[in-house]
């Protein structure tokens, strides 16, 4: 999630209106400005180094500072499959769960294999919606090129385990 958002960032970034707005307020470090000067990085590849994408919500606001009208938040709050969570939530959930676990070594204990399958296709439902919402948005051509293929029904899938 975080390597998509910040590749997407990072080719936003490069082409947008508001780039000069947004350079202003950046500042590199010695090593990242010899990087770009070498011809090792570009300067938005150094600038979404200073930038978190792991929670959501800096993700969030992050796009924002490049188009206000784009509001990636907005198509991840959307309803989905008429469950009361939103992707959006879904996603900071997973976040929260991984900090915990990475920095307080707590471990969440219903995080199930059947969890987490459902998290990674929550993932790819989130990715897609949001480069659906950016195609829209920007008048672009929508194509998805990657898949999880099709999703087995728990009771399908219990049935397999027991063959």
């Amino acid at each position: 999630m975080e390597d998509y958002f910040k590749s997407t960032f990072i080719a936003l970034l490069r082409y947008s209106a508001r780039k000069e707005t947004f350079l202003k307020g950046i500042r590199l470090q010695g090593e990242q400005l010899l990087a770009i000067s070498d011809g090792k990085a570009t300067v938005e590849e150094q600038i979404s180094e200073t930038l978190s994408f792991q929670r959501l919500s800096a993700v969030c606001r992050h796009f924002d500072a490049l188009d206000t009208k784009l509001d990636i938040a907005g198509a991840l709050r959307k309803p989905y499959h008429r469950r009361s969570q939103s992707l959006f939530e879904s996603l900071e959930s997973l976040v929260l769960s991984r900090h915990d676990f990475i920095h307080r070594a707590t471990v969440d204990p219903t995080m199930t294999d059947e969890r987490i399958e459902s998290l990674i296709y929550d993932l790819d439902a989130s990715m897609t919606r949001v480069y659906r919402h950016i195609t829209e948005h920007y008048g672009w051509f929508f194509e998805k090129s990657w898949g999880l293929g099709r999703r087995l029904s728990r009771k399908k899938a219990r049935n397999s385990n027991a063959a």
